[in-house]
């Protein structure tokens, strides 16, 4: 239903969530995001996505992964069933229980993928194209 009752809000509430409101709250409410991508790209989104919403993030080794992903603060794994589940137990067993997590993913993130840190990458760029640029 559209209603907040899927995400854990009382039915009786009557607040209507919209779908994809729905889903984020319910990625919040995890404990641990899992990406077990098969293809490689940039900086995956989901991981910065995953992160933002204060969760440990398990992915594929794949990509831009390794980038994104600070150890301490999730798990990279081969995309298969055995090292997904491996990495999952390895993770369950030294880490799930660290009360700080959450709030360093989220510092992670904000750090790392804000748009106050895509400004500052845009300055720097600026700079060194000021800096290399034949003046004549």
């Amino acid at each position: 239903s559209g209603t907040g009752a899927g995400v854990g809000l009382p039915e009786a509430c009557g607040v209507a969530v919209p779908p994809h409101r729905r889903a984020r709250l319910q990625v919040v409410r995890g404990h641990e995001f899992l990406v077990p991508s098969l293809f490689t790209e940039g900086i995956p989104r989901v991981i910065c996505e995953g992160l933002s919403c204060g969760l440990p993030v398990i992915a594929s080794d794949r990509g831009g992964s390794r980038e994104a992903l600070t150890p301490g603060l999730g798990r990279l794994a081969e995309p298969t069933e055995e090292s997904f589940s491996a990495a999952l137990r390895e993770w369950l067993a030294s880490s799930a229980s660290d009360p700080g997590l959450r709030q360093r993913c989220r510092r992670h993130a904000e750090e790392r993928f804000s748009e106050r840190n895509a400004a500052a990458i845009e300055d720097c760029l600026r700079q060194l194209v000021a800096q290399t640029s034949p003046r004549g």
